[in-house]
């Protein structure tokens, strides 16, 4: 049509040689081990079977004593992203013009996430994998996943009459209405963790994971980055007064809401422990609430771009073009 455009684009990309660590004085001992799956009443209802990581016969469970953990940083870690969006433009004709766009794509990495918050190329630490050195293990769903996005954007300036005379000239045209929604879909925020408060393999190196790396606590029989952002909806409007005062004077009064609806949405949230095992049990029980994910005790941020709330908000301007 001769107002309308319609635009199809689709994109992959892939990352590769991103930020890795693994620790170089870490034992390779392992016993396999199998644990008990426990509801919140205790009952069993499977089982998880992973090998277990055992201290080395030294002083402090490592190969070389003298050391802690001898982190090198690398380039282990890929991406893969895919997008498809879809476009509609309509071109200012009958006081009208919008654009919408729709977006469906999917992020998937081994660990991105552990270095894209941060400029510091020397990462001190590997705690961001399962296991030390295989960051295929991570493989799933990243944290840059964003599965659905709409935008609409719309200006509309009508001309109620053509009748001449003030009137009609400063108070029923010259008058402007524009919008600009967004919604975005729920996106993996992180990963839910298991809580060991025991030691249920004699000589592990750590008991602070479960596979005894004392890496990653998350639950490594539940996809990663299980625990969702929730979906964003905001609507930001503005009425606009425009007033001629001649060809080349012009001035505009304007009423903005941002965030029309009051919509809130939290942008953190919490990745508390999902399972507890204690003592010297093999048993991972569920917490009778999970203490992840939008909870009421939940203490998150709300923060959201550009302007870093989403409180409603009003605000009235004034603009003086010449």
């Amino acid at each position: 049509m001769h107002d309308l455009t319609v635009t199809a684009t689709y994109l992959w990309s892939r990352g590769i040689h991103l930020y890795s660590v693994q620790d170089l004085n870490m034992p390779t001992a392992t016993t396999p081990f199998t644990y008990t799956i426990a509801d919140a009443s205790g009952a069993a209802v499977g089982s998880y079977a992973t090998p277990v990581l055992l201290s080395a016969p030294t002083a402090n469970g490592r190969p070389n004593p003298a050391f802690g953990a001898i982190d090198q940083d690398g380039n282990g870690v890929v991406s893969f992203y895919d997008a498809l969006t879809l476009q509609v433009k309509k071109r200012f004709s009958h006081a009208f013009m919008a654009d919408l766009s729709y977006t469906w794509s999917h992020e998937i990495d081994d660990g991105q996430g552990y270095g894209q918050s941060t400029d510091n190329l020397y990462l001190s630490n590997n705690f961001g994998w399962l296991l030390n050195g295989n960051y295929r293990a991570d493989m799933g769903n990243g944290e840059e996943d964003q599965p659905q996005r709409f935008a609409l954007s719309w200006v509309w300036a009508p001309t109620f009459t053509h009748r001449n005379g003030a009137f009609y000239k400063y108070a029923v045209n010259n008058w402007q209405v524009s919008s600009i929604t967004t919604i975005n879909s729920a996106r993996p925020y992180g990963s839910a963790t298991i809580s060991v408060n025991g030691t249920p393999v004699a000589g592990m190196f750590s008991n602070f994971s479960v596979n005894g790396t004392g890496l990653s606590g998350r639950v490594p029989f539940w996809p990663i980055n299980n625990v969702l952002q929730p979906a964003m909806e905001r609507e930001d409007m503005r009425l606009s007064k425009m007033i001629p005062i001649t060809e080349r004077y012009k001035l505009a009064l304007n009423l903005e809401v941002f965030n029309l609806a009051n919509n809130w949405s939290q942008t953190a949230v919490s990745t508390g422990s999902a399972y507890t095992q204690s003592g010297t049990s093999n048993v991972l029980k569920l917490n009778a609430s999970p203490g992840f994910g939008i909870t009421p005790t939940c203490s998150c941020s709300d923060g959201y771009p550009i302007d870093g709330t989403e409180a409603r908000r009003l605000q009235v301007s004034a603009r003086f073009t010449f």
